[in-house]
């Protein structure tokens, strides 16, 4: 997000047969295409209801076994900068195509990031939400690679440029 630096994170719907109730990436979606970006621009648009055009930079930072409880399918890590404001991805988030695969969205705050201005919808800080969240194996494991890349001057530059 523009005016800070925010993970966004949806809770899959009660409803869903894989992993109700956990807390994973938004958008989150898994290879099954040749080409990482098409699936990042469907999952973008389908979940969020963004549009590549809303990409200010995107960094691919892993591909990841998705763990047992998904079938160990691959599923791809990525930083997408949104040139959106918090509280337009929000209102979008709520028009989304998928949207019934979430029952909310939660803005994660990384370390050492501006606080959001206004009301955007439920903000926490990154190390409170990895702690007292129920949370998909592979964004665990996401979210744990991204705190040790804050750590290296280069990559805390990316991502706060």
């Amino acid at each position: 997000l523009p005016e800070a630096r925010y993970l966004v994170l949806g809770r899959r719907s009660e409803m869903l047969a894989c992993l109700p109730g956990h807390w994973h990436f938004a958008p989150a979606g898994q290879l099954d295409s040749a080409s990482v970006q098409a699936v990042l621009e469907k999952e973008l648009h389908e979940e969020l209801g963004c549009t590549w055009g809303d990409v200010a930079d995107s960094r691919l930072l892993a591909l990841m076994d998705s763990g047992a409880e998904q079938g160990h399918k691959w599923d791809f890590i990525c930083w997408l900068r949104l040139s959106l404001g918090a509280s337009q991805v929000h209102a979008l988030y709520s028009r989304a195509e998928d949207s019934y695969e979430h029952d909310g969205l939660i803005f994660v705050r990384i370390p050492g990031a501006a606080p959001l201005r206004g009301e955007v919808g439920p903000t926490l800080e990154f190390d409170e939400f990895f702690e007292q969240h129920l949370l998909s194996d592979v964004a665990r494991r996401a979210l744990v690679l991204f705190r040790h890349m804050l750590r290296d001057e280069a990559w805390r530059a990316c991502f706060f440029a």
